[in-house]
């Protein structure tokens, strides 16, 4: 078999791969169906929620957190760093700081997480058509390097040269043309769908 015999078959395995690949996005139609579907609605709705409701957790536990702070702002500390036990104000301190503090880290941390899922959930959109965008550059890339290969086939039985013939020049040829195309629909796409 001949470098060119070789590249053609690459080439179209390689158009066949990439026209395989986008078979999950064929009932696609329009850019609307990239969006949440009802059950991600439901989960973005349940992390706002969530979201809300440790935001007003986490807002009264900095309030008990600051009121105690401010409460204990004169009062005598031992060596190791408590308030003095000998009155009833250091005795509550020492029991509801700790607690108090604790408590505003892990509602802080539980607001984090909430934030990453509701964060998760708002990009799934704009993954799901970047991903599309990706297969559908690479896929009309290739059907371009195929038309290229024809060309260069056409040219070898019109033309007979050395160059044509070469592993080195049609693998370049090729190379380019998907590298190249592919860049081009990626953004067109882009511009097309506001990404």
């Amino acid at each position: 078999m001949s470098a060119l015999g070789f590249m053609c078959i690459l080439v179209c395995v390689s158009w066949v791969y990439s026209e395989a690949r986008m078979n999950r996005y064929r009932a696609h139609k329009t850019s609307d169906d990239f969006n949440l579907s009802g059950e991600e609605q439901s989960q973005l709705y349940k992390s706002r929620v969530k979201l809300s409701a440790t935001q007003k957790k986490l807002t009264a536990a900095e309030g008990t957190t600051a009121r105690l702070q401010q409460m204990s702002i004169g009062l005598r500390r031992t060596k190791d760093g408590d308030f003095d036990e000998r009155n009833r104000l250091g005795k509550q301190l020492n029991q509801q700081l700790p607690n108090a503090i604790s408590t505003v880290h892990r509602l802080t941390l539980r607001m984090e997480e909430a934030e990453v899922q509701r964060n998760e959930l708002l990009e799934r959109p704009r993954a799901r058509a970047l991903d599309w965008i990706k297969l559908e550059a690479r896929r009309n890339a290739n059907r371009v390097a195929v038309m290229v290969c024809a060309g260069i086939v056409i040219l070898s039985l019109v033309v007979e040269t050395s160059l044509v013939g070469s592993w080195l020049f049609i693998g370049f040829v090729v190379l380019a043309t998907l590298y190249t195309m592919a860049k081009i629909f990626q953004k067109n796409l882009k511009t097309r769908l506001g990404i």
